[in-house]
């Protein structure tokens, strides 16, 4: 692990960590997005037997809840969708496809 290609477990945990810090500040930032993502993904597998966070994403921008911080055009860069589907994968138990990761399966998330 650690000494092997640079990086070991702590590395990937740290990035874990880092990943489930940035989908919650997100998410801090953005009172009703949670709700809204989940209950948005569950409509969603109930009508069609499945769901996608960039699906999730597009209808929350469309939603009103979101609103730019200052300084900035933009309330939900589309690097999220990733974060937030590791998220509310580890949380909920939600299927969103997300690709594998070295920590994946470490309960870190």
């Amino acid at each position: 692990m650690a000494g092997e290609g640079g990086g070991g477990m702590s590395d990937q945990l740290t990035l874990a960590a880092q990943v489930a810090s940035e989908a919650e500040h997100f998410l801090a930032a953005n009172p009703g997005a949670e709700d809204f993502i989940r209950e948005t993904a569950e409509h969603d597998l109930a009508q069609h037997g499945w769901t996608s966070m960039d699906f999730c994403c597009h209808m929350l921008r469309r939603s009103g809840l979101l609103q730019p911080a200052e300084g900035h055009t933009f309330a939900l860069n589309d690097h999220l969708t990733s974060v937030l589907s590791r998220y509310f994968k580890g949380k909920y138990g939600l299927p969103f496809k997300t690709r594998a990761a070295k920590y994946d399966g470490w309960g870190a998330l």
